[in-house]
C-alpha cells in the first residue's frame, strides 16, 4: 500500500512537472543561439520583436508589428490594429488614453 501511494505522489508530480515546462507570455522564446526547446504558454505563440529576439506572445498568428511599451494602444480614434508588445498590457491612463504597460 505505501508503494502505491508512493507511486501516485510521484507520477502527479511528475504530471504537473510537465505542464510547469513552457514559457510564459513576454518571455524569451528564441535568441540569437536559435530556439528554445521549451514551448510557449498555451494560448501563445513564439513571435519575433527584433533581429535575434522573439518572446511568446498572447495571440493565434504573430502581427507585422506590437505597439512598444508606453505607446498607445486605444485612444480618441479607437483601438490599435495591433497588440501590446509580449509581456505588457493595454491600460486605461485616462478617457481617451491607453498605453501598454507591464502593469495597470
Amino acid at each position: 500500500m505505501f508503494k502505491l501511494a508512493i507511486y501516485l505522489a510521484f507520477a502527479a508530480f511528475a504530471s504537473e512537472a510537465v505542464h510547469a515546462q513552457t514559457i510564459p507570455v513576454g518571455e524569451l522564446c528564441s535568441g540569437i543561439a536559435g530556439p528554445l526547446p521549451t514551448p510557449c504558454a498555451a494560448g501563445s505563440v513564439c513571435c519575433p520583436v527584433g533581429p535575434d529576439r522573439s518572446l511568446c506572445a498572447a495571440v493565434y498568428t504573430c502581427p507585422s508589428q506590437f505597439v512598444p511599451i508606453g505607446g498607445t494602444c486605444s485612444g480618441i480614434g479607437g483601438p490599435s490594429p495591433y497588440p501590446c508588445f509580449p509581456g505588457t498590457t493595454c491600460c486605461n491612463i485616462s478617457p481617451d488614453n491607453s498605453q501598454c504597460k507591464a502593469t495597470c
